[in-house]
């Protein structure tokens, strides 16, 4: 109970770990710290991924840093972890049906049967067996025995076990997975920013993250190492109702999982305003762990990061996937004023959006808000060139089947 010093050789893969581990020390309520000692994140790194539907570091296939050569950060460590775990769609699906191929091979017709698997991807295939239980592919399996290497596992098939379409069960195993896989990267995101962060209080950034009411106010606690650890501990609880407004504001937007462009551009403003958007994008950021695909989490984060560095990978990766996920449902309306903010922050990354995702000059409802509103001349006339490429092409192709 009287820990005095918790030194952390790595960062852990999230915050929850993290806080949890530093809380092994000062339980005897009495004044403890915790140390991060971690390599520092490549610049280029930051601002690069594998693509941009796929946030993983360039060094997620190799052991040494992708930029330096040298040993890979903690954030390239931890991320290497994660996608052993959960590897690309296209591997998950390979290892999937392979498994299930072995499940055929040892069933022989009889529902009750035995199989043995390695001790070192124990996890992985009972993790697959789980899935294939809830999916309805087999009715339960069970430890018999450990032998040394091995382990002895009795399977129960479902009566449709050789008949069942795998194909679609697989498929919904595998889109499961790959949201762990990035709720998983979001978490470790959250973990960086914290590492990284050099400006604001960090009990206030766990605060903010962990959705506590407590406000240390533009002073931060003074006893962290942004402020400098002071002798004269100041912990004074202020509330703002109009920071609380905006906090609660932001929650309610994120859990109608609505989004309205107007009302989230005004409160992200707001929050500009008062110098809180940071300890927004927080708290979104944390939401997105849980719901990956929550547009308004993903505004904010996006928003927020690429303001402070336009060319950072992860703020893309958000925007690109808002994007995506507004294409799908009926709040298409908005994503061409989003694009119109984007535009004022990174003109190539929009000029690169137009050409890849065929959705936004598809609809004449984006492409109508891109043109009336967008300031950019450029960027207004290649979203109408493309427009108009795209119904033409699209005229050509009718004729040439002859609907006309």
């Amino acid at each position: 109970p009287n820990i005095r010093y918790n030194i952390h050789m790595c960062y852990s893969n999230s915050l929850e770990a993290y806080y949890q581990e530093a809380g092994r020390s000062g339980r005897d309520r009495q004044h403890s710290h915790s140390v991060i000692i971690a390599r520092t994140r490549h610049q280029k790194c930051i601002q690069q991924s594998v693509d941009l539907f796929n946030n993983e570091p360039l060094c997620i296939n190799k052991w040494q840093c992708h930029f330096t050569k040298g040993i890979r950060c903690d954030y390239g460590m931890q991320a290497k972890f994660i996608s052993d775990n959960y590897p690309v769609k296209e591997e998950m699906e390979l290892k999937l049906n392979s498994f299930y191929n072995f499940l055929l091979n040892s069933w022989k017709g009889n529902n009750n049967f035995k199989i043995q698997i390695s001790n070192n991807d124990s996890s992985t295939k009972q993790s697959y067996l789980f899935y294939f239980q809830k999916y309805g592919v087999i009715n339960n399996y069970y430890t018999l025995k450990y032998l040394g290497p091995t382990i002895e596992l009795g399977i129960i098939a479902n009566d449709n076990f050789s008949t069942v379409d795998i194909r679609s069960v697989i498929n919904k195993i595998v889109t499961r997975l790959q949201e762990f896989k990035q709720q998983k990267y979001n978490m470790l995101q959250s973990m960086w920013e914290y590492v990284n962060n050099s400006t604001k209080c960090r009990r206030q950034f766990l605060m903010d993250y962990f959705q506590d009411e407590v406000n240390y106010g533009d002073e931060g606690c003074k006893f962290c190492d942004i402020e400098g650890i002071s002798e004269e501990r100041a912990i004074a609880v202020t509330r703002n109702l109009k920071i609380d407004k905006l906090y609660d504001g932001l929650n309610e937007i994120m859990k109608s999982n609505e989004f309205d462009y107007e009302i989230l551009n005004s409160l992200l403003e707001s929050m500009y305003e008062e110098n809180i958007h940071e300890s927004g994008k927080i708290r979104a950021m944390r939401y997105l762990e849980d719901y990956t695909e929550n547009p308004t989490a993903m505004y904010f984060t996006s928003v927020v990061t690429l303001r402070r560095d336009s060319k950072d990978a992860y703020g893309k990766n958000q925007a690109y996937r808002l994007i995506k996920v507004l294409l799908q449902t009926p709040h298409s309306k908005g994503i061409g004023m989003y694009l119109n903010e984007l535009t004022n922050i990174d003109k190539s990354f929009v000029e690169q959006l137009l050409i890849q995702e065929e959705g936004i000059y598809e609809n004449p409802i984006i492409i109508d808000e891109i043109v009336s509103l967008n300031q950019d001349e450029d960027i207004s006339e290649k979203a109408y060139r493309l427009f108009v490429k795209n119904r033409l092409q699209n005229l050509n192709k009718s004729f040439k089947q002859g609907d006309f």
